[in-house]
């Protein structure tokens, strides 16, 4: 569950939070309503929501190369 921070000018966490919202892989209240934190909660409680959330989340994951440098480093030093 994602609060998204709405007053701040530098940092636009609604745009950030919005796609992994999209593909279901987050639950993001814009509105904090004691019946939509209610809500949400017992959503993410419920084990299969959050089986399929996590299932989701990977279609967001892109390599970045952090992997291959790192063992790249870690073959330099052990020459």
């Amino acid at each position: 569950i994602c609060y998204p921070n709405l007053s701040t000018g530098r940092d636009d966490q609604l745009s950030r939070v919005s796609i992994a919202s999209e593909v279901g892989a987050m639950i993001v209240l814009k509105i904090r309503t004691k019946g939509d934190i209610d809500r949400a909660i017992l959503r993410i409680s419920d084990s299969k929501v959050r089986e399929e959330m996590a299932r989701k989340i990977s279609s967001l994951r892109k390599p970045n190369g952090s992997k291959e440098a790192a063992n790249w480093i870690l073959e330099q030093i052990s020459i």
